[in-house]
């Protein structure tokens, strides 16, 4: 197993969140020429055709794992394995149920922690930053030759993915009701990153990507394209 830096040092690299605009985009194919994919959680078989057929890099801060929320740890745990993840990046130091996720790791996928200075500096830009910023502005710090964003919205206006409403690990379903791609589209304006009801503050968020939109080493998918530009 390459060491983390090495795995991605000068790398063309994919990170696929969970937004539902995926659902409209047959994107599997261009995903998978990337040569390292990194997700930000991951909660259902993947659909190859979409979001491509492997995970090498999950992004994920195990607060799934904690006990109150119910979810079928091991099932989900079993999932992960099944796609081969060479790394599990805590993405963010907050990590309440990594204990329970050492307890189940059994197999051993090996843990990457987001070492206390990085999440300094991404608390300096983002007071609240979500875990896709943190995997976002983590990787944007590693020395990769490309970053090819796929899967992001930056709005509530788009849910997660219907795998994430439909999974069979009992995830918590936030927004409570799933908003097909179609009615986010439609919708948008009304649901732009209203900042009064936004915990994590997605406006600045996206207002911090839109900044660095020019960065030769990024790309976006096709939606992420048409909100950035």
């Amino acid at each position: 197993m390459l060491p983390y830096s090495e795995l991605l040092n000068n790398k063309r690299v994919c990170l696929v969140g969970p937004s539902s605009q995926t659902e409209l985009m047959t994107l599997g194919e261009k995903i998978d020429s990337y040569d390292v994919i990194c997700r930000v959680g991951s909660y259902a078989k993947l659909n190859h055709r979409e979001l491509g057929s492997r995970t090498d890099i999950l992004m994920e801060n195990f607060w799934l794992f904690l006990p109150r929320y119910g979810v079928d740890k091991i099932g989900l745990y079993n999932n992960w394995v099944s796609e081969g993840i060479k790394y599990v990046n805590t993405c963010w130091n907050h990590i309440d149920g990594l204990d329970e996720f050492r307890a189940i790791n059994d197999r051993s996928i090996p843990i990457k922690l987001q070492d206390d200075e990085m999440y300094r500096k991404i608390r300096v830009e983002m007071d609240t930053p979500t875990k896709g910023f943190c995997a976002l502005y983590e990787l944007m710090q590693e020395p990769i030759k490309e970053l090819f964003i796929v899967g992001f919205s930056f709005s509530n206006a788009f849910g997660y993915r219907k795998d994430r409403y439909e999974s069979p690990f009992n995830i918590p379903k936030d927004p409570p009701n799933y908003i097909s791609p179609d009615e986010s589209i439609k919708n948008f304006g009304k649901f732009v990153i209203d900042a009064k009801h936004d915990d994590h503050k997605s406006i600045n968020e996206f207002a911090w990507l839109k900044a660095r939109k020019d960065n030769p080493i990024l790309s976006f998918d096709p939606w992420l394209h048409k909100l950035l530009c």
